[in-house]
């Protein structure tokens, strides 16, 4: 399989993404609806409602972005 990887999410299992921006951590628990060879297409709860973005595995691969299960 070509690809940054499989992490082996499953729709709705819930992770926290962790990235710097602007030069501080950032974390937000998101919810996978699904992962695809390149990105992972995640849920993010936010105050104006549910909306869908993606994590892209290339950052995960060079340390940019975390990811972990919680």
């Amino acid at each position: 399989m070509s690809g940054y990887g499989f992490y082996g999410l499953k729709p709705g299992e819930r992770i926290k993404f962790t990235k710097k921006e602007n030069g501080k951590k950032v974390s937000k628990v998101v919810q996978v609806v699904k992962e695809y060879p390149y990105f992972v297409l995640v849920e993010v709860a936010g105050r104006m409602g549910n909306y869908c973005t993606s994590i892209n595995k290339s950052w995960v691969y060079t340390k940019e972005a975390f990811i972990s299960r919680v």
